[in-house]
């Protein structure tokens, strides 16, 4: 990304990342706690992780397409999406309420 940005919103974070102009193709992200995360694959929700230790949780939601995920470690998740444009912006990100 050439720039990346995180907004505060009253119900959650939304996170936006610029590419080169006219830019598009496989974009690659790292969700990394400081202990373990949950996939919840059942949620319906694209790439939804859940730190329950310190009730956290984030997802992909906000963009098209379905993400890859893979699992590198317990606390650490890469999170792949095909042909993506230059703006890409995720929508979540917030404490479990």
């Amino acid at each position: 990304a050439t720039r990346a940005s995180a907004v505060r919103r009253k119900d959650r974070i939304e996170f936006e990342f610029q590419y080169s102009k006219g830019s598009t193709g496989k974009r690659e992200y790292f969700v990394e706690g400081t202990s373990e995360l949950q996939l919840i694959s059942t949620s319906g929700v694209k790439a939804h992780f859940v730190d329950w230790e310190h009730k956290k949780w984030i997802d992909f939601e906000g963009t098209e397409g379905s993400p890859t995920v893979t699992k590198v470690t317990d606390k650490r998740y890469k999170v792949e999406f095909d042909n993506l444009g230059d703006s890409v912006v995720f929508h979540k990100a917030n404490p479990l309420i």
